[in-house]
Order: C-alpha cells, then sequence, then structure tokens
C-alpha cells in the first residue's frame, strides 16, 4: 500500500503475474480479476520513498512464490495455521479481514492504528509535497487512478490550518534569493534561450 497507495480492494486482490519489477510498476487490471474502482485499468508506477519497502515486497513475493505454484498466485493470499505448520492459500481475506491484520500489526509495532485508507492518504500527501509542475501533479493522479487532477485536490490535498499557515508563510516570508541573484539581462537571456530550445 505504501509503494501504490492502491485502493485495499486492489490490494487484496491483484496477483503476483501483475508486478513488473523491471519497470517497478503494478498493473491494476479488472480483466485479470483486480478489483479497482469502477473496473479502471490503472498503471501505477512504484513510489518509493524507501528502497526497504521495495525490498520486503520482492522478498515477500518471492516466498509467497515458493509456496503456491499455479499462473494467478495472489500478493496477499491467506495465511493457515495447521497442526503441520504454516501453509498459504491462495484466496483472498474480505476487506475487514484485512483491516483487522493491519491493526494487529499496528499494535504489534507499537505505533496507533491505521486503516488501510490512510496508506493511500499518506502516500499521495507525500506525492503532493513532491510534485512542482502541473505535469507532475496530472502524474500522481493518474498513477492513483484518478484521471481528473481536481479529484486528489478535492480530497487529499486540505489541509490543517496550522498547515496552510506555515506553507502561506514559506511562499511569502521566507522566499528564497533564487532568480534575484541574476540580474534582468540574464534571466532574459535565459528565457530566450529555453523559448529557443523548447522549439526543436
Amino acid at each position: 500500500m505504501l509503494l501504490t497507495a492502491a485502493r485495499i480492494d486492489a490490494v487484496a486482490t491483484i496477483t503476483i503475474n501483475l508486478i513488473d519489477f523491471q519497470k517497478l510498476m503494478v498493473k491494476q487490471d479488472p480483466l485479470e480479476d483486480t478489483h479497482t474502482k469502477l473496473d479502471k485499468l490503472i498503471y501505477t508506477r512504484f513510489m518509493v520513498l524507501d528502497k526497504m519497502y521495495l525490498q520486503y515486497l520482492k522478498e515477500w513475493v518471492e516466498y509467497v512464490k515458493s509456496n503456491i505454484s499455479g499462473n494467478k498466485i495472489l500478493l496477499f493470499p491467506q495465511i493457515k495455521n495447521y497442526a503441520s505448520g504454516v501453509q498459504l492459500v491462495n484466496k483472498n481475506y474480505s476487506n475487514t479481514k484485512y483491516n483487522e491484520i493491519i491493526k494487529k500489526m499496528c499494535r504489534q509495532a507499537g505505533i496507533k492504528d491505521y486503516n488501510p485508507h490512510s496508506f493511500r492518504h499518506y502516500m499521495v500527501s507525500k506525492g503532493l509535497e513532491k510534485a512542482h509542475t502541473g505535469k507532475e501533479l496530472k502524474a500522481l493522479s493518474q498513477n492513483i487512478g484518478h484521471w481528473e487532477v481536481e479529484t486528489i485536490l478535492e480530497q487529499y490535498a486540505n489541509m490543517r490550518p496550522d498547515v496552510y499557515s506555515e506553507v502561506i508563510c514559506n511562499m511569502f516570508e521566507n522566499t528564497s534569493p533564487g532568480l534575484s541573484e541574476f540580474s534582468t539581462e540574464e534571466l532574459i537571456a535565459e528565457l530566450q534561450a529555453r523559448a529557443k530550445a523548447s522549439k526543436f
């Protein structure tokens, strides 16, 4: 969930064959039985905040593949405890069960309870912090399955007053010298050079 900001329905039904570690992509494909909102096909590039998460995923995929055979192996199959030991079963849990599992893991780690959608919100907020251009914002939007940028701005970009107050402060009071270090002539020359380069 931290790598993709995918909804729990998709995470619960995604199969290993839809993960491409070479391209760092996952294909959320309803035709491959992945449950996506409105049955959208979503190509999601992993958003790697820490390479450790990617390594955990790779190790988990290898573990699952070594314990379940077949073509459509679930990324997160059911785990059954038998007298003979733990066994993976290629069936997905209900969303409620995934919620319970995540809460239990949070408690074991000594952190507050998170629900699956919290990870989506967290990753989108991190993406919004890193997006500096309209193109990057649009890419983030499509990466999580929203074709309209307005959707992520309405649903994920709301800020508490203390947060947007700090943002406004940084925008207007703590302006970096940046462009002011250059003379007007240097700025005009740079803009002309960029305009000329963009024609090719």
